[in-house]
């Protein structure tokens, strides 16, 4: 089964290439290039792209000799592979499969897809090997005929390295490789019994298509010539490839196979390129003598857990009915149904449990477990976006990979990760952009800030904000890191951090900056911002002491009571301001002098602490309260206060004050610090900072149980980290807007 990854362009492409290229590819020598170049080559570096002649020369020597008594056969093919890594990478180079700078060489986009279509399609069906022949004999050659022989030679070996081939036949015994052959004057004489065909003949590497014609000739004699080999070789080669041309309806004329346009149409047919088989977990245990199970594959981002769990209810349901076949039957068939209308309804139609009888099988009955692969893709791409918690499709993941936890622990990785990471490439490439996009918008940021911080006379301290960029842009390359080694849990926990630190930083501009501050002169001298130095001991003495501002209720009531102190004493002075539009300003507009007053105490510190918790005379706040209050009110009014107005400010802000001396803040939590901010500039940092909390603690449906164990997990935080950044966006130029 296949699936559409929408790279319609890339398939075109390939399909013009195969049109362009000799079949010789498939020759054991040219695919070894093909494949070290493709991925093998580059294991062992990391997974760089790029490469030069030299390197991979390099790497065939270093095996030819490694392999040399493990497997002399491979090693045989890696010394072959030597005297063609030019011209293959030429080739390649010259149909676009690979980039050429100077002597350095790199994989386009279109050559995993090649290497795809050769190793798992045309390698594996001679039906395909010989279509690619006649295409290319029709392309290239311009032909529309062709005998046996030009057929043959596109996909034969050449005759010297046959010969050259046959002193390095060898054959596995129980005590390791013997020669197959012997050199006896001008005959060959065996020494060993040939392996017998399994494959066609073509389909086989060079030491299997000599191993065929000799099988053939060592039914009649013992000894042969090297003529003798060639030739019923040859034959064998002819045999099989005329065999597939009658089959294919091809017509013989006048000692020549025709081509027509219906032949050229089903040719290019069976060549059409299509995306790779879904990686495959592992395989699902299931033994039960009266229901045969028609694939065992676990596949990546399949609900295999529940799978798992309707293959243990139908184990269920044959041990209840075992003496009554035709009741198992129908219970069997009533269980697929409930599974199914599960299924459809949180998931849709393309994954079905279908029971039927076999009436000719090995066993009575068949469960097959039915995928619709177009429209499972369209689930991919639509599930991320679906309007549920994030934990809920963490729980889906967990769904669909806890049952390959043993492959973990097997160490049975490498195949799947490398197959997941090559669907995932358009994907990860795609977060690494849009992650690199943000950090150049925030390093704008921080120039601006940077700029103003230097050059205004009424910023007399750096914002926090400023100060955390730095932190902020090195987390974010963190992140790319992170994809690219496959750790997308982390990246919640990083992106968590970023907005309870963005948060905070903020948090504490916003009560700096806010209305009057920046206007007043000296004022370092009088206040140091409280919420610049919180520390581990703080917060451990405020959590103790229950010193701490939980949630933004408690400061929403704070205001709301100021508010009615307000109106109470502005009755009796004849003054009147709309409560409600007073305390909506008043959170809008408030700052650190009157943000103290209001949610701050009168209590003692502990010695040890003096340094590290800051602590403000009241008399210091009540100047800078009074003023700021006084300019709250006049933006309500969009005129001056009047004297009657100004004695209620200072009223009210005694009638705070009391008769406490000093104030110490409260610790705010972080839900108060982003519950804070999400207000003042109207986006809801909080949904999100929960939305991640999940991956910070022990909720095992956060695990990916490895690295590269899912595509729809990438898919899941490319649309998240989408939200994460448009949110970022709009708190920093909302910030950037309103402070300066």
């Amino acid at each position: 089964m296949a699936f559409d990854i929408g790279c319609v362009e890339i398939m075109e492409r390939i399909e013009k290439i195969l049109a362009s290229i000799p079949p010789k590819f498939l020759l054991d020598h040219y695919f070894n290039v093909l494949d070290l170049i493709s991925w093998r080559g580059f294991v062992e570096q990391e997974e760089k792209e790029d490469f030069t002649i030299l390197s991979l020369r390099e790497k065939l020597s270093r095996e030819a000799q490694r392999y040399q008594n493990i497997n002399p056969s491979y090693s045989r093919r890696c010394s072959r592979s030597l005297t063609i890594v030019e011209e293959t990478v030429n080739e390649l180079v010259g149909v676009g499969l690979l980039s050429k700078d100077g002597e350095i060489f790199r994989k386009t986009n279109y050559l995993s897809q090649f290497y795809y279509l050769l190793k798992q399609r045309v390698r594996k069906s001679l039906r395909r090997y010989v279509a690619w022949a006649i295409l290319y004999l029709h392309n290239q050659k311009k032909l529309t005929s062709f005998s046996t022989v030009e057929l043959v030679a596109l996909l034969s070996y050449r005759d010297e390295d046959y010969i050259n081939e046959m002193p390095y036949l060898v054959k596995w015994k129980e005590n390791g490789w013997s020669k197959l052959l012997e050199k006896s004057g001008n005959e060959w004489k065996l020494l060993e019994e040939p392996y017998a065909p399994l494959s066609p003949i073509l389909l086989t590497d060079i030491d299997g298509r000599l191993s065929d014609a000799i099988f053939e000739l060592s039914k009649t004699k013992t000894k042969f010539h090297t003529e003798e080999v060639i030739k019923k070789l040859h034959e064998l080669e002819q045999r099989s490839v005329e065999k597939i041309l009658k089959s294919a309806g091809l017509k013989f004329e006048n000692e020549k196979w025709q081509i027509n346009a219906e032949i050229l149409g089903s040719m290019k047919k069976l060549l059409k390129a299509e995306a790779r088989a879904w990686p495959v977990l592992g395989i699902l245990v299931f033994k039960n003598p009266y229901f045969k199970l028609q694939s065992r594959n676990m596949y990546v981002d399949l609900p295999n857990t529940t799978i798992g769990d309707f293959l243990v209810e139908l184990e269920r349901i044959c041990q209840q009915h075992k003496d009554d076949e035709e009741k198992m039957y129908e219970e069997a068939k009533k269980l697929a149904t409930t599974f199914n209308q599960s299924l459809e309804k949180h998931l849709g139609k393309w994954l079905l449990f279908s029971i039927r009888k076999q009436f000719f099988g090995s066993k009575p009955f068949g469960v097959q477990i039915k995928i619709d692969w177009r429209q499972f893709h369209s689930f991919l791409e639509s599930f991320p976006k679906r309007e549920i918690p994030l934990r809920d499709k963490y729980s889906y993941l967990l769904n669909c990979r806890a049952p390959s936890l043993k492959l973990v622990l097997r160490g049975d990785l490498e195949r799947v990760q490398n197959e997941v990471k090559e669907v995932c490439a358009k994907d990860i490439e795609e977060i690494r952009q849009n992650l690199e996009n943000l950090i150049s918008r925030i390093n704008k940021a921080k120039d601006y800030l940077f700029k103003i911080a230097s050059y205004r006379r009424t910023i007399f301290i750096e914002p926090s904000t400023l100060e955390y960029f730095p932190e902020m842009i090195s987390t974010l390359y963190a992140l790319i890191l992170l994809v690219r080694n496959g750790t997308i849990p982390a990246c919640y926990r990083e992106m968590r951090k970023v907005l309870e630190n963005l948060s905070w930083v903020i948090f504490d501009d916003v009560l700096l900056y806010r209305t009057t501050l920046r206007k007043r002169e000296h004022i370092e001298k009088l206040l140091i911002p409280s919420y610049r130095s919180v520390s581990k001991e703080w917060y451990d003495w405020a959590s103790q002491e229950k010193l701490m501002l939980r949630n933004l209720r408690e400061l929403e009531s704070k205001i709301k009571n100021l508010t009615e102190m307000l109106y109470t004493h502005g009755e009796s002075e004849g003054c009147c301001w709309d409560k409600k539009e007073t305390q909506e300003i008043l959170f809008k507009r408030i700052s650190y002098p009157l943000f103290l007053l209001l949610t701050g105490r009168d209590i003692q510190v502990p010695k040890k602490l003096e340094e590290i918790i800051p602590q403000y005379e009241v008399e210091v706040l009540k100047s800078l309260a009074v003023e700021d209050l006084k300019n709250v009110l006049k933006d309500l009014k969009r005129t001056q206060l009047s004297k009657s107005e100004e004695v209620v400010v200072e009223r009210v802000i005694n009638s705070l004050i009391g008769k406490a001396s000093k104030i110490v803040p409260l610790y705010p939590s972080n839900e108060f610090v982003l519950g804070f901010v999400s207000k003042i500039f109207s986006i809801n940092l909080l949904e999100l900072y929960k939305e991640y909390s999940q991956f910070v603690h022990s909720y095992f449906t956060s695990w990916h149980i490895f690295p590269f164990s899912s595509v729809l997990e990438f898919k899941i935080f490319k649309h998240e980290l989408s939200i994460f950044i448009k949110t970022l966006s709009q708190l920093i130029d909302s910030y950037l807007n309103e402070l300066f």
